[in-house]
């Protein structure tokens, strides 16, 4: 079971699991841990309340903060809570693990003041279980809490690992928060944190966000590792702040230099040719999506260049871009056509 399911191979384990003729709790957990393992949340899920019916096991550790990382993925409070009563009432060890995956639970659920309850609660406090709580925090937009709880987090003297310090910045890019931005940027800097692909990347999209362009560049281009979200960033970060021209020259660089695009990186770029009014450009950049790098356009795609084509005036090749979205369900259509309608009716006022 275990090769297979390192392997991807979930239907084979599955079928080994029900061909097995006696189950422990060790195979259930198994089971539940590769789907949560591979993404499958709902079958994990499935798999666990099916354990509750057919078996007289009992959950342990690993049955519960397998269930609950899936609980969390998906957003599902009502077998999340079910979980929480089950080890309340039958005053199951709250260990570490399960503390965490509980506070984690309560709090990418939208239950923040529940997961704080646990996390206060909780005897021992690990950088995992700070993170949780930042994070949804952060999540919420209650971007004030999770700063004052870095600050108690530092009182600890817990050190804060990069996934901490790439959610605080997540936070100040979402709410414009500049200064607090910089102190963060300053706390790395001066407890020599490494700044990493991940680190590099979200101090470039919180400077972009913030309207703070040159320091974004600088942080860009001083950080070794640059992967396609960093690239990406940046260039819609110089988009948004007037400077598409210039995100156009990223863009043309980071083709020269190699960098693999992927679907996030062609809408950031084809909102920079939009906003430049780069018709021929815009019209090269999205049929090299599927020609050079095979990745076939989203509804996202479309709706950029069919934008760029209707403030350009033309109408009649915007039209003929919505009809070749022929797979596209008709409530993705719809603003497409309100948008080519609005520009007729612009063009039709201004007499051309």
């Amino acid at each position: 079971m275990g090769m297979y399911a390192a392997l991807g191979k979930m239907e084979i384990t599955h079928k080994l699991f029900d061909e097995m003729p006696e189950r422990d709790v060790v195979s259930w957990n198994g089971l539940i841990s590769s789907y949560a393992g591979h993404g499958s949340f709902d079958d994990a899920i499935t798999v666990f309340k099916r354990m509750s019916k057919e078996s007289n096991l009992k959950p342990d550790e690993s049955t519960i903060v397998s269930t609950l990382s899936a609980c969390s993925a998906l957003k599902n409070l009502e077998v999340g809570e079910g979980i929480h009563r089950y080890v309340v009432v039958t005053e199951f060890e709250m260990s570490v693990k399960i503390g965490n995956a509980l506070v984690d639970m309560f709090c990418k659920c939208g239950r923040i003041d529940e997961g704080r309850e646990l996390f206060e609660r909780s005897p021992v406090k690990d950088v995992v279980l700070w993170t949780a709580m930042m994070n949804g925090y952060v999540q919420f937009n209650r971007f004030d809490e999770a700063l004052e709880l870095f600050r108690c987090m530092q009182t600890d003297g817990i050190r804060p690992d990069n996934f901490v310090l790439v959610s605080l910045l997540k936070g100040c890019a979402q709410t414009g928060a500049l200064e607090q931005g910089k102190w963060i940027h300053g706390y790395i800097d001066e407890n020599r944190v490494t700044v990493d692909r991940v680190v590099g990347t979200a101090l470039v999209d919180m400077y972009a966000k913030c309207g703070c362009i040159e320091s974004a560049l600088e942080v860009f281009y001083e950080t070794k590792e640059r992967d396609t979200a960093s690239w990406t960033s940046l260039i819609y970060g110089l988009t948004m702040n007037g400077m598409s021209g210039r995100a156009m020259d990223l863009y043309y660089e980071m083709e020269s230099v190699g960098v693999r695009l992927d679907d996030i990186t062609f809408v950031a770029v084809l909102t920079a040719c939009n906003h430049c009014g780069f018709v021929e450009e815009g019209r090269r950049v999205f049929y090299s999506m599927t020609k050079v790098h095979k990745i076939q356009p989203k509804a996202e795609h479309y709706s950029c260049l069919i934008d760029l084509l209707s403030r350009a005036g033309l109408l009649e090749e915007a039209e003929e871009v919505i009809d070749e979205m022929r797979n596209e369900s008709d409530e993705s259509l719809v603003p497409l056509y309100c948008s080519l309608l609005s520009a007729a009716h612009t063009f039709v006022r201004m007499g051309i």
